[in-house]
């Protein structure tokens, strides 16, 4: 495993205006689901939020587990009526859940 694997994961939820932001950071992976299930019941609570975005800008691997959760946000969020996106994804952490069977 190299150094940067062994980093623990942070994530937070918070609101500016009406768009809410889940910020991830470091590696996120299975251990990481608990959390993210608390943060994202909370974006998805948040009326006030007529926008959730994903930022994962510090993320440095993600694997398919967390993939998963973040697509259930997204396609719970959509059905609510508000906006989705991921913002600010670097190229391998988007491009390892898909060659993993992962749209």
């Amino acid at each position: 495993m190299r150094e940067t694997e062994k980093t623990a994961s942070t994530a937070k939820y918070s609101r500016r205006g009406d768009t809410g932001t889940l910020k991830l950071e470091g590696v996120v992976g299975i251990f990481d689901a608990a959390q993210m299930r608390i943060l994202l019941k909370k974006a998805l609570k948040d009326e006030r939020a007529r926008c959730i975005q994903i930022d994962l800008t510090g993320v440095t691997r993600l694997d398919i587990a967390a993939w998963q959760i973040m697509t259930a946000l997204g396609r719970d969020v959509t059905a609510s009526g508000r906006g989705f996106s991921v913002i600010e994804a670097k190229p391998h952490v988007v491009q390892a859940p898909a060659g993993h069977g992962a749209e």
